[in-house]
């Protein structure tokens, strides 16, 4: 009965050490930014390729030991033909030992270090990914962030056109407007609801693009997840050549420099294989009384022929070298290009975000309040309350598009800063 017992507690606990992550995060269909972020770097197809490289590639510093497979040989000499005499032995000598090459050690060195910085380098090539691939994952989920917050816009311009339409009705009722302005109502109520699906549709849409992104479950695809991270208007204090001064330590870059590293070290390996390969051979002999002598021979291998094979293994070593080399140049001018670009969009977007918090907002907030109620009490007419409605919503959706423009522009400033700035409370 115990081990009956303790065999259902190893199953339970097994089943939920092997629970998928989507499966702890979604069980209260709470999605926040983090969630999203841990299941694309744990599904992405690009991330695990380089894990796995990684693995392969710190094996293969083993391999540049020099050490080949041994050669265990047995030799006879002096074998009598078919007509020897009687007395004449079986054969003059023979031997049985072991035969092992090694490459030369200085090659051997240079071959490790080589590999070394290759390892190095995809290291900072999987951060690079994963910090391109958190990028990914806070702007497609920004966008959702946004598709909601239209999508309420949406109906609050619902709800809006409904009062125009209900205090419009009234009026028409008692005889104070025409049927034209409760026609112009009514289209703009259904032109509202038509608004309304089509933001319903551009929410689904930046849902599923973000599902696809980071690779969720379809059965996790549900709709009643709840995206907990929103957009919020802070400040945050920046300084342009903070962020250039991070250049040189951009993943990509380093990456490349430990590939230029790597390669320096192949033209060192390449110009070492010049020098010769050692062989040892130990053996013990027999002259025909049994094995009682021993023997040992000591071998160099000359690169006789290196005009064919080293010369061509250095220029090909030179020729990478000076590849990586012309990679990091073009990669070092795009990366300042791309941090310029940033610094300005951030900066322009954050004066345009200020203005709307700080002023627009509240002040088309209020004139729609105001006119609402004069043309409720037939002061103005439904012309200037439909144009004063149109000026509320189209602030409202320029604010949010301006938020969502300057949560994009923080997100790609993290990258370089490598620190997280929004979705971090």
């Amino acid at each position: 009965m115990l081990v009956f017992i303790y065999g259902i507690i190893l199953l339970f606990n097994s089943v939920m050490f092997f629970q998928s992550p989507a499966d702890t995060i979604l069980n209260d269909n709470r999605f926040g930014v983090n969630d999203a972020i841990n299941i694309a770097l744990r599904n992405n197809p690009d991330i695990n390729q380089l894990e796995n490289r990684i693995t392969a590639e710190s094996k293969l510093r083993w391999t540049a030991i020099g050490l080949s497979s041994p050669d265990i040989f047995y030799f006879r000499e002096g074998i009598p033909e078919d007509n020897a005499t009687a007395n004449q032995p079986d054969f003059i000598e023979q031997r049985y030992g072991i035969t092992q090459s090694i490459q030369f050690p200085l090659t051997s060195f240079h071959q490790y270090k080589k590999i070394d910085y290759r390892f190095k380098s995809l290291k900072k090539e999987l951060e690079a990914g994963r910090l391109q691939l958190k990028e990914k994952v806070k702007k497609n989920y920004t966008n959702i962030a946004l598709s909601i917050k239209l999508y309420q816009l949406s109906i609050v311009q619902v709800n809006l056109a409904q009062k125009v339409r209900d205090a419009v009705l009234t009026r028409y009722e008692v005889g104070e407007t025409g049927q034209i302005d409760l026609l112009k109502a009514e289209i703009q109520l259904a032109e509202a609801n038509n608004d309304l699906d089509d933001a319903n549709r551009q929410l689904h849409d930046s849902r599923y693009n973000l599902f696809f992104l980071i690779g969720l479950d379809p059965s996790k695809q549900t709709y009643d997840i709840e995206f907990t991270d929103t957009l919020r208007y802070f400040e945050y204090d920046l300084n342009q050549q903070d962020i250039l001064k991070t250049i040189e330590q951009q993943p990509e870059l380093v990456s490349l420099d430990e590939q230029l590293k790597s390669t320096k070290e192949a033209i060192k390996e390449s110009r070492s294989s010049y020098l010769p390969d050692i062989g040892v051979s130990y053996y013990k002999q027999d002259y025909s009384n049994g094995y009682d002598f021993h023997g040992f021979q000591f071998n160099l291998k000359i690169p006789f022929w290196f005009m064919f094979n080293q010369n061509v293994a250095v220029q090909v070593a030179r020729s990478r070298r000076n590849e990586i080399s012309w990679m990091r140049t073009a990669i070092l001018l795009n990366l300042k290009k791309n941090i310029e670009t940033t610094w300005h969009s951030y900066s322009n977007s954050l004066q345009t975000i200020k203005r709307y918090h700080e002023q627009i907002r509240s002040q088309s907030e209020n004139m729609l309040q105001l006119t609402l109620e004069g043309y409720r009490e037939g002061e103005l007419d439904l012309l200037t309350l439909l144009d004063t409605q149109r000026t509320y919503l189209t602030s409202q959706k320029r604010y949010y598009e301006a938020l969502h423009n300057y949560y994009m522009r923080l997100i790609e400033i993290e990258k370089y800063l490598q620190k997280d700035i929004v979705y971090h409370e």
